[in-house]
Order: structure tokens, then sequence, then C-alpha cells
């Protein structure tokens, strides 16, 4: 027996899609112009137009300029700390150290879109309290939590208390290679690989 089409059921599912869709391009742009300009200075206007959209397609997905930021900031971190996850899984003392030196290298990996996600993000912390939250609460307590299990399985004589404080140190090691990166230009890449940023980290990570 032939079964009849649900139409409706079918045109919201096309609509769900192309919701989805043009909620992920004014994401993408917000993410875009909010790390090129800063929160004050990219407008609703300005992203709308550069997606495509009305300023109606804004509001009914974000609510408003203040909540399209702080979704795209979110956005990024969990990005982060997704990639974090992945590349620092659990091993042994020397897989640890191998995992630990190719999550540094990824947060550093060169490419339009992860400089964005760098700028937008050191942005916030130099002009948002709620951002500065955001950070802490969804990309760097989780970090320390992971990296001090790491830096236990490297270093098992580390206490608890040492080994957070040593894993905040990588974090810290990392963020600021990860702003002099977007400070250098493309012909300094080369000289990127003996940064005295890099070289601490590869010290703290192989003793």
């Amino acid at each position: 027996m032939k079964m009849p089409h649900n139409n409706d059921s079918r045109g919201r599912m096309y609509t769900d899609k192309r919701g989805v869709a043009t909620r992920d391009q004014i994401l993408r742009q917000a993410i875009r112009l909010f790390a090129e300009r800063g929160y004050e200075a990219a407008s609703i206007r300005h992203i709308a137009h550069d997606a495509g959209v009305n300023y109606a397609a804004i509001n009914y997905h974000f609510r408003s300029k203040r909540q399209l930021y702080l979704t795209a900031v979110a956005h990024v971190l969990d990005r982060g700390r997704k990639r974090a996850d992945t590349l620092l899984s659990p091993h042994d003392g020397r897989q640890s150290c191998k995992s630990l030196a190719r999550w540094f290298d990824n947060c550093l990996m060169d490419g339009r879109t992860r400089n964005i996600e760098h700028e937008l993000v050191i942005r916030g912390l130099l002009e948002d309290s709620e951002v500065r939250q955001l950070v802490q609460d969804r990309l760097l307590s989780p970090l320390v939590e992971r990296l001090s299990t790491i830096v236990v399985e490297i270093y098992p004589e580390q206490s608890a208390r040492e080994a957070a404080s040593m894993a905040t140190a990588i974090i810290a090691c990392c963020m600021c290679a990860s702003y002099q990166r977007l400070l250098w230009n493309q012909k300094h890449r080369s000289t990127w690989e003996k940064s005295p940023i890099r070289v601490m980290f590869r010290a703290l990570v192989s003793g």
C-alpha cells in the first residue's frame, strides 16, 4: 500500500535546514567582523549585509547584537575545547608528551579561519568582562583540568597543585604564542620555528 506524503513534515524539514544554514552564515560573518573590528565597531547592519540576510533574520536567530556576540565567542571557544579533547586523549608518559606538543602546534596553526578565531578571543579578553568569564568557564577551566592529568602522566611525582600550576603555565605560554603569531607577518614564518615562546614550551613538556 502506498503511503501518503506528509507535506507539512517535509515543508518543516526544508524550512529547518534553511534556517540552520542562515544561522550558520550569520555566525560566520559575525565571528569575522567582531574579530576584525571589535564589538562596538561591528554593526548588525554590516553583519547582515555580509551574511546576505536582512536585519530581521539576525533578530530572529540571535535576539540582539549582544547575544550574537556572546554566541560567536562561545562557538569559537567550544571549537577550541573540542580540538583539545581530541588531541589530548589519555596516553602513557611518552605519548602524552607527543599529544601535548601536537595540541600546542595545532593551537598555532596558520590559516585565515584560525587567525580570526584567535583575534576574536584575544579582543574579547582585553575588552569584555563577560567574555573573560566565558573563556574561563568554557575553555580554561576544562583545559587546566585536562592538562593537569597530562602533566601527572608525564611527571608522576607532581602533586595535584603542582600539576595545575604547570598546566596553567602551559596555557599562558600557548596564549602568548598565539598573540605573537597573530602579530607576525607571513614572511616571518620560518623565524617562528625559533620563537623563544615555542622553545620555552618545548622545554616545559620535555623536561
